[in-house]
This record gives structure tokens, C-alpha cells and sequence, in this order.
């Protein structure tokens, strides 16, 4: 039997939603997930130490004896061929010695099974914890690691067969226009806003990013990266949009969202530049990005349009450049 099994960052009754997304309840889920690593990848006498359940997704910590793993599941078949891909790319990504869990294989040398209408995989658990907030060390250290990650991902040989994340920029202005309203002092939002929808991005660099370095998906040892998780988002993207949105998400885990400070976003900005300098094209538009995600983050997080214009008004990006090493 499982040991604990919870909703990552839901709310509700977590049995009824095992039971609604995958159809099981705690016994047969266990007997389930316990018969298959059996089967297919030789694996007897596994304790589940947890069971987190995550829109369609289960993530499953196992353990047998001083060895452990992390099982994942989807039920969600629409995401199956993307999780595919970012399995094969984080395998690739562990050959080339970055800092990612190694995915196991099965015994017949599989590193992806689907069945029953479910994908699953099999990697490694390691520890750490996540960022410390405090530290200008890590904060330095995610900026660093989006860049190289971006690096590294331009040489993927199946780049040209993910998924591009568009950003739907003129309409998410408009929604965030609407929020704010007749708010007082709201009017040089509105301005940068209708500015922003108009802008066009594809001039600027883009690449494979990995489009959820955050908190939630990071492992510290001290200042060291352990690794990063989770490339189920991976695909095609502005680089800058991808350092703006890390800016801002970068210490966020499954609950209560709220976007960096000013202090600890400047750390991640300048921990990015010193891999990758920015254009000039990319150092003027990143201002206004960044504050698009502050506010879209606290938008959906449920602040008032009051209480985020209030926020903005700490955030001076006006002018961007690398900060000493910490």
C-alpha cells in the first residue's frame, strides 16, 4: 500500500479524483503500479513512499532496499506523444552529462510503455531542495542554468520535431486591459499594454527552451544545481519570453503562487546574461515582458488590479545588465 497519496497542487478529495482520472482506488493503484514494474522492468518488493496526482498525471516514489525511483503515469492521452519526446530528450540530455535524472529503462530496453491507454516511465529519484529564496548564490544559478539549458537544446538532433509554445500576446493584453480596468493609476499599464499587443517577437532569438524552470522542478545541494525536472513543456519558444517568465516564476512550487521581487529576478537576469549576453533588441523588450508576467501571474492568482499596479510600481527594469557574481 501506498504510504501517502495527495493532490500536487489541487484542491479536493483525492481518492475521488483517482478514482475519476485513472480508475483506480489506493489498493488497485498500488497492485497496479507494484505488477508492472514487476513485469517490465524487474522490480520486486517496491514500497510506494508517495503518490501525487497532478491533472491527468501520477507521480509515484518507489523505493525497494537503498534503491529508488520516481514512476510517472499519464492518463491524459492527448499528451502522450509530447511526453514521448521529452523523455527521449531528457535521456539525450543525460548523455550529454547535464544535470537531469536518468530515465531507466524497461528490460527490453524501453524507455516509454503505454498501456491501457496510459504512458509511463521510470527515473531516477534524486535529492535536493528547492531554492533557497535568500540565496543570491541559486538565484544566480537558475538564470545560469536556463541559459545553458537553451545552449544545449539548440543541438538536440530531434529539435525540429517539438512543439512550438506560442504566446497568444494580444490576447492575453486585452484580458490583463480588462482586469485593470478604470483602476486608478492603471493608465500607463493600458499604454505599455496596447503597445505590447502590437509587438511582433519573431525577430528576436528563439530555440528549444525548456519553458517550466521553477522551484517546483529544481534540486540545490548548498549553491549547487542537482538537476532539473520535468521537460514535459519543452518546445520552441522566444528565448527572452522564456527568461522573463523564469524571472518571474522562478521560485514558485505547486501552491500560492507570487512572483519574485525586484532583487531576486534581477539575480536570475543577470545569472542568464552571463552565459548568454542579451541583443539589444532582446535588453529593450525585456522590461515590458517581465512586467507582463508579474502582472499576469498575480492576475491569476487572484490579486486585485489595485494591489498588482501597487506591486509594479517596485519594478524598475529600466535598465538591464549583468550584476556581479555573487
Amino acid at each position: 500500500m501506498m504510504q501517502q497519496l495527495d493532490l500536487l497542487w489541487e484542491t479536493g478529495d483525492v481518492n475521488q479524483a483517482l478514482q475519476q482520472r485513472f480508475g483506480w482506488d489506493a489498493a488497485s493503484a498500488s497492485a497496479w503500479v507494484s505488477a508492472l514494474l514487476h513485469k517490465h522492468y524487474g522490480l520486486d518488493d517496491i514500497q510506494i513512499v508517495r503518490w501525487s496526482i497532478s491533472a491527468g498525471n501520477a507521480i509515484i516514489w518507489v523505493k525497494h532496499d537503498q534503491e529508488r525511483w520516481i514512476f510517472k503515469i499519464s492518463a491524459d492521452r492527448g499528451r502522450h506523444a509530447q511526453i514521448e519526446q521529452s523523455v527521449e530528450l531528457q535521456h539525450w540530455l543525460s548523455v550529454q552529462q547535464m544535470s537531469v535524472p536518468l530515465i531507466v529503462p524497461t528490460t527490453t530496453e524501453q524507455r516509454v510503455l503505454k498501456i491501457n491507454e496510459r504512458c509511463v516511465y521510470l527515473q531516477q529519484w534524486l535529492d535536493g531542495t528547492p531554492p533557497d529564496p535568500d540565496s543570491s548564490q541559486q538565484l544566480w544559478r537558475i538564470g545560469e542554468e536556463t541559459a545553458k539549458l537553451q545552449r544545449i537544446l539548440a543541438d538536440y538532433p530531434q529539435a525540429g520535431q517539438l512543439p512550438r509554445v506560442l504566446l497568444p500576446l494580444e490576447q492575453v493584453c486585452m484580458g490583463l486591459a480588462a482586469w485593470l480596468g478604470d483602476t486608478p493609476d492603471a493608465a500607463p499599464l493600458h499604454q505599455e499594454l496596447a503597445q505590447l499587443a502590437k509587438q511582433e517577437l519573431a525577430h528576436l532569438p528563439s530555440g528549444v527552451c525548456h519553458n517550466d524552470i521553477r522551484a517546483a522542478n529544481l534540486l540545490f545541494n548548498g549553491d549547487e544545481l542537482q538537476a532539473v525536472l520535468d521537460f514535459e513543456e519543452v518546445g520552441w519558444r522566444c528565448l527572452v519570453l522564456e527568461l522573463a517568465w523564469t524571472a518571474v516564476h522562478g521560485l514558485t512550487m505547486y501552491r500560492n503562487w507570487q512572483p519574485c521581487t525586484v532583487a531576486q529576478q534581477q539575480a536570475i537576469i543577470a545569472g542568464y546574461q552571463s552565459i548568454r549576453p542579451l541583443t539589444e533588441a532582446e535588453l529593450a523588450i525585456l522590461p515590458k515582458l517581465c512586467r507582463l508576467q508579474n502582472l499576469y501571474l498575480l492576475c491569476s492568482q487572484g490579486a486585485t488590479a489595485t494591489d498588482a499596479i501597487q506591486w509594479l510600481k517596485e519594478i524598475n527594469f529600466g535598465s538591464i545588465s549583468p550584476l556581479n557574481h555573487p
